[in-house]
């Protein structure tokens, strides 16, 4: 008996005999004895799960990865259709709307994205004609008609020729034409009856026109002039009239004055 023993001994010591602990087979692995290492069965295989657009395919006992998720594949959004995955029909960004541009006097109502237009033209936004400018659409600038051209007035003596709608003006203002009248001072004297003799000499004392700048001419005597002629300058076309005042050196106290005088001529 003590030699059965041993001998069992020995066949369980050398695992030729064994009491079996098995450990479970795995995906890669059939179930295997820990005492003895003797195999028995089939290791089980990967078992995937289902590859995703977003999870990965995945042995569900041991995480052995066997593919990666694809991602989306997302159709194009548009102004009506949102984004939608090919794959797994997942609805991603929403549909964006139309982007309109309001109608003008060319085109309808439009979106800027896509095209698609909506109602009808608008009327033209006509801006009145100018003297230089036909009437003109203030939205696509398109013209009708003919420019007004300019209203002139003529140049006058205070203001060049000058339109009378839009103000520009052309040219120059007009220049008033200027005359001189003479008027002779002893004749003066003699139609106011001033009687002198040859050697005594008449003095204008003072001389004021109404058209015109008067001067008098002559020679000085004593700080008074003895004029020989009185002269407006300056003056416009028609009549002048001058006035003023005539001494002399008359000994004839009668006849030393003042004489006032007015006297009308005609310059132009």
């Amino acid at each position: 008996m003590i030699a059965a023993m041993g001998i069992i001994g020995i066949l369980f010591g050398t695992h030729i005999l064994c009491i079996h602990d098995w450990k479970e087979a795995d995906c890669l692995r059939s179930q295997i004895c820990t005492m003895c290492g003797r195999t028995k069965g089939e290791a089980l295989g990967h078992t995937y799960s289902e590859l995703t657009c977003t999870e990965d395919a995945i042995c569900i006992r041991c995480g052995d990865v066997k593919e990666k998720a694809t991602g989306h594949k997302w159709t194009e959004i548009t102004c009506t259709e949102d984004a939608i995955c090919t794959v797994c029909g997942e609805i991603g960004q929403k549909a964006t709307g139309h982007t309109w541009i309001e109608a003008n006097c060319k085109t309808p109502k439009t979106c800027s994205v896509c095209g698609k237009t909506e109602g009808e033209k608008s009327d033209h936004k006509w801006k009145d004609a100018t003297c230089t400018e036909p009437k003109t659409c203030t939205s696509c600038g398109e013209t009708s008609g003919e420019a007004l051209g300019h209203d002139w007035i003529a140049a006058t003596y205070t203001a060049p020729k000058t339109c009378s709608r839009c103000g520009e003006t052309s040219g120059e203002k007009l220049v008033k034409a200027t005359y001189t009248v003479s008027f002779n001072v002893y004749d003066l004297a003699n139609q106011l009856g001033i009687k002198t003799a040859a050697h005594e000499i008449l003095v204008v004392n003072s001389v004021r026109a109404d058209n015109g700048t008067a001067t008098v001419e002559g020679v000085s005597m004593w700080g008074t002039v003895a004029a020989e002629t009185i002269k407006v300058t300056g003056c416009t076309e028609g009549s002048v009239t001058i006035s003023g005042t005539i001494t002399t050196l008359a000994q004839d106290t009668s006849q030393q004055g003042p004489f006032s005088f007015q006297i009308t001529g005609y310059a132009g």
